[in-house]
């Protein structure tokens, strides 16, 4: 199943408000290396990153299963050098091999069963150049992230996106 609040085209829209440039965007970057790599954005959302790899002249592709959010990703700056495709990650289909493949933020938390991670695992192998790279992260069973969340926070996102809408 769909996480349907990211295909709601408001919150698409204010993603990047809540979820903006980070350090761990940086380290991301940082693996890319010399121009001309050819990298796969797995659930790439607003397409941040996609974006700044293609600013570094990378041959990129993000995969997100959200048109909303895809759609913000395309009004990016780079976001017409960008293949964009809706897929789930564990779906994605493409004869390309890549020589970077990353999964970043909250992507692999939606892999809820183990036949979508070992199906999403196969998609990264199948795609991966030989000297190619895998690089995701998942967060840490032991912190209660419920517990963590700002949702006031969340909510004062939306209601200042819908002020300045009006």
């Amino acid at each position: 199943m769909p996480d349907n609040h990211y295909g709601n085209t408001k919150l698409a829209d204010i993603y990047d408000l809540d979820s903006p440039w980070s350090i761990d965007r940086d380290f991301y970057l940082s693996l890319a290396g010399t121009p001309n790599q050819r990298i796969l954005d797995l659930g790439c959302g607003t397409g941040l990153l996609c974006n700044a790899y293609a600013a570094q002249n990378h041959h990129v592709t993000g995969v997100d299963p959200s048109p909303a959010m895809l759609e913000v990703a395309h009004r990016k700056p780079h976001g017409k050098e960008i293949e964009w495709v809706q897929s789930f990650a564990q779906n994605y289909e493409s004869d390309r091999l890549f020589d970077l493949i990353i999964m970043t933020g909250h992507a692999f938390q939606v892999l809820l069963e183990d036949v979508e991670v070992l199906a999403t695992f196969s998609t990264m192998r199948k795609h991966l150049k030989p000297s190619g790279i895998v690089v995701f992260e998942s967060r840490n069973p032991v912190i209660d992230w419920t517990k963590e969340w700002n949702y006031d926070m969340v909510r004062n996102i939306l209601f200042y996106a819908e002020a300045k809408k009006q």
